[in-house]
């Protein structure tokens, strides 16, 4: 029965996080487009768009064209180094936002090329599964240890460098072996190093 109701947590836990991100970009955006269809409807009479859908398409261009100048705005680097600021000091306190943001920028593509964070991590008397967080000064690796095979739990640990070894892969790769209970685990590690 416990393993049964430890499921079901890890379930909806996984569910949440799956849902939490989609549901307050939703909520964003409908909040921008209600606050900016006032404006739009003006906007569309100048242009003569007369028509609900027309005026929709226009705000969704809109949006597009905002998040655009959004994007250009995070790639300057006053705006780069506040947003920084605000992610060490605000962001990182709610609870789970580091797991999302790493999550996003997994999905996003922007550690498609990284290789140096899926790592085995000699734990007990076996190898385990798991992340490289960081390198200490004196050789120590901080790892995380995700659990099977919801990888969004788990443990952390401080080992020595000897303890690791890294199966030079993306970490996306490494999660979904362990989604699937280790599967494919062992070809990762005897492939060789890129």
């Amino acid at each position: 029965m416990r393993s049964i109701l430890r499921a079901l947590h890890q379930t909806l836990t996984a569910g949440l996080f799956l849902l939490l991100p989609l549901a307050v970009t939703l909520i964003v955006v409908l909040k921008v487009m209600a606050l900016a269809h006032p404006l739009m409807e003006k906007v569309a009479a100048v242009l003569g768009v007369h028509d609900v859908p027309g005026i929709r398409l226009l705000l969704i261009g809109a949006l597009l064209l905002l998040c655009l100048v959004a994007g250009l705005l995070v790639r300057a680097r006053r705006v780069s180094r506040f947003s920084e600021w605000l992610e060490n000091n605000v962001l990182r306190m709610i609870p789970g936002y580091e797991y999302l943001r790493m999550r996003m920028a997994e999905s996003l593509g922007h550690d498609a090329d990284a290789t140096d964070r899926a790592i085995l991590a000699r734990i007990d008397d076996g190898w385990a599964p798991g992340m490289l967080i960081e390198r200490g000064a004196d050789g120590r690796c901080t790892v995380f240890m995700p659990d099977v095979p919801q990888c969004n739990s788990g443990g952390v640990y401080i080992v020595e460098a000897d303890q690791v070894k890294f199966l030079h892969v993306r970490y996306g790769q490494l999660n979904n072996s362990i989604r699937n209970y280790g599967k494919g685990l062992q070809a990762m590690e005897a492939e060789p190093k890129a």
